[in-house]
């Protein structure tokens, strides 16, 4: 059978082909797109020094902590030394580089980097004869430990040794490096012999040349998804769901009322307004969503350390017989049924002059069905939901903003909810609330309101705190109110 390459030959091959005569000369990177390297901040103890090697190329040693870009798709090989008080413990990790991150342009890799750190403990270990393997991965989001985070000191896990890193790591978010370090000894012809050139990126650098071999990892290149339902969806032109931060609207169950009255399924990320119009009649109107881009990188580890165990093996004699038996089986008729899901629907419906809009607000007013029109006033980064044509009595139109794009852990961002009566008619009774996602932590006492309002907060199921405004007052037609509030991001 006739062996072909995989993608990740065939696009190392056509790199090849289309390159300049000298493929060593470095070249610039993209300054749009996602990052070809995954930048990694390697930390430790005072006065670790960390070697890298890449062939035949001379050894480039750094004091940590020191920030470096791998190309994805790679195995490097290292030498970790000067250990305090240990002058002769060398260890030589092997880094297997399996993704990057898929940022937006705006967005620069370089300040995001994911952390290699090895504790005291993980030192004292590795001198005793453990095998150590860490996963650094990229954060979910919605699966995100509600605690501060570190750039220099991520959350770590610690599984037993007998547990598969790589998918406890895909339980919380993407793999991006996978690190393996053993006590055993490594000649520096072994090193440059298992390195390839052209794959590390260092402080002093700009620009990388091609390597000259194919991906070690070629499958690493590729995003994982579930082989049933297929990769998430996602809009065109969005940011991946693991690199930012999205708050705002109703994405979790619907909200409503319950018998008594009471609004019930405000998830984490929401952001809904209740109010009566002028009927009395209650309504709830859902907000924008907006994106904030800020990564965050876990660990997941384990650890194989030498036991000394003792054993007692008796010689035991066994007897046993084996007999030949017949056996017959009758399996009756059985019905099958097969469900096929429709691939086509034909119909027909009205036409309207309903238009779907991105935008951060909603200009105009609606009245039964005419279109909606919208400005474009910040980028592509904050989005908002597609609206609907707005009944007259439910006139309540609600958006939140957020002052930032972009932020690292432990910035402070304002968010901003402005609530507007684009109706004929007053609107009382509004209460907006907003439920925050475990990854942003209200700043106490920085909550603002334009009109007369009762602040409460709660607790939810994140980790963070629901925020509620009670607004005072009727909301005259044309009027418009705001609050707004600080958030530490986490």
């Amino acid at each position: 059978m006739k062996a072909f390459p995989s993608l990740a030959v065939v696009v190392w091959l056509a790199a090849v082909s289309a390159a300049p005569a000298a493929p060593g000369r470095p070249t610039p990177l993209p300054q749009l797109g996602p990052t070809p390297l995954l930048y990694v901040l390697f930390n430790g103890p005072r006065g670790m020094k960390i070697a890298f090697y890449q062939g035949a190329a001379p050894v480039r040693e750094f004091t940590t902590p020191v920030t470096v870009g791998l190309r994805p798709g790679y195995i490097s090989r290292v030498r970790i030394s000067g250990f305090p008080g240990r002058p002769g413990l060398t260890l030589f990790p092997t880094l297997e580089v399996r993704g990057t991150l898929r940022a937006p342009p705006e967005l620069p890799a370089s300040r995001y980097p994911a952390t290699f750190r090895l504790s005291e403990v993980d030192v004292t270990h590795l001198a005793e004869g453990a095998m150590l393997t860490k996963v650094i991965y990229l954060e979910h989001p919605h699966k995100a430990f509600p605690e501060p985070g570190r750039v220099d000191e991520p959350i770590e896990l610690t599984f037993p040794a007998d547990r598969d890193l790589l998918n406890e790591a895909r339980n919380y978010g993407r793999p991006v490096l996978v690190v393996r370090i053993g006590d055993r000894e490594t000649s520096e012809a072994e090193l440059r012999r298992e390195s390839v050139p052209n794959t590390i990126l260092f402080p002093d650098e700009r620009g990388l040349g091609l390597p000259p071999c194919p991906p070690q990892l070629p499958w690493a290149c590729f995003q994982w998804y579930d082989p049933l339902i297929g990769p998430r969806p996602a809009r065109a032109g969005a940011p991946p769901e693991e690199e930012c931060l999205r708050d705002g609207g109703d994405a979790g169950h619907p909200v409503g009322f319950d018998a008594e009255g009471r609004l019930q399924g405000v998830d984490p990320e929401d952001t809904v307004a209740e109010y009566s119009d002028g009927d009395g009649r209650k309504h709830i109107a859902c907000s924008n969503r907006v994106c904030l881009c800020v990564p965050r990188f876990g660990v997941v580890a384990t650890e194989a350390r030498l036991e000394q165990t003792q054993r007692t093996l008796i010689p035991i004699v066994s007897h046993g017989e084996q007999k030949q038996e017949q056996l017959e089986a009758r399996i009756g008729l059985l019905r099958h049924a097969q469900y096929e899901q429709p691939v086509e629907s034909v119909g027909r419906s009205r036409p309207s002059a309903t238009e779907g809009v991105v935008a951060t607000s909603v200009v105009g007013r609606i009245e039964g069905l005419q279109a909606v029109s919208a400005q474009l006033l910040t980028s592509d980064l904050t989005g908002v939901c597609r609206e609907q044509p707005r009944p007259v009595d439910r006139p309540l139109c609600l958006c939140k903003s957020c002052d930032h794009k972009a932020a690292q852990l432990g910035d402070l961002v304002t968010f901003t909810i402005t609530y507007s009566n684009q109706g004929g008619r007053p609107i009382s009774d509004v209460v907006v609330s907003d439920s925050l996602t475990g990854r942003l932590e209200y700043v106490p006492g920085s909550s603002k309101s334009s009109r007369g309002a009762i602040f409460t907060t709660q607790e939810n199921e994140s980790g963070s705190l629901i925020l509620r405004w009670s607004i005072t007052g009727k909301l005259l037609p044309g009027e418009t109110g705001t609050v707004t509030f600080q958030a530490r991001v986490r």
